[in-house]
């Protein structure tokens, strides 16, 4: 592996591979290196449980960052990657560990915005159907 002067760890969608990122490497310039986070129930590790807390999936972070945070990085993450990355940046501050120098989401609203149609799968089961014929 190459020392790079930027680390970016990159989380992808809840279904998704972090071969999504693989392009990523190739278009990337040498002073950022492209690290593709994998959790546990996706790709190489589909057979391991998948975190179901969020603790569990913080401590999977740490193990990516060992060793590497004292080059500065930063974080992105897509759809549910989104969350990830803002709820360990949320971790890393209230433990004073060290931050990213940014932090980056896509396919996610804000946290702090309302979600303009309630969660489908919290809904009783009628209007869930109702509201699944609804979007075709």
């Amino acid at each position: 592996m190459m020392l790079s002067e930027h680390y970016l760890f990159c989380v992808g969608h809840a279904g998704g591979s972090v071969r999504a990122f693989e392009r990523w490497k190739s278009v990337n310039q040498q002073d950022v290196m492209i690290m593709p986070v994998m959790l546990p129930g996706h790709d190489e590790r589909l057979l391991e449980p998948p975190c179901t807390e969020w603790q569990d999936i913080f401590k999977e972070m740490d193990a990516c960052l060992t060793g590497l945070v004292e080059m500065p990085f930063s974080l992105f993450g897509h759809s549910f990657g989104a969350r990830v990355v803002y709820e360990y940046c949320y971790y890393l501050q209230i433990h004073n560990r060290q931050l990213p120098e940014q932090l980056f989401i896509s396919g996610c609203r804000s946290p702090n915005q309302l979600a303009k149609i309630p969660y489908l799968h919290t809904l009783p089961k009628q209007e869930f159907y109702a509201t699944l014929v609804g979007m075709g």
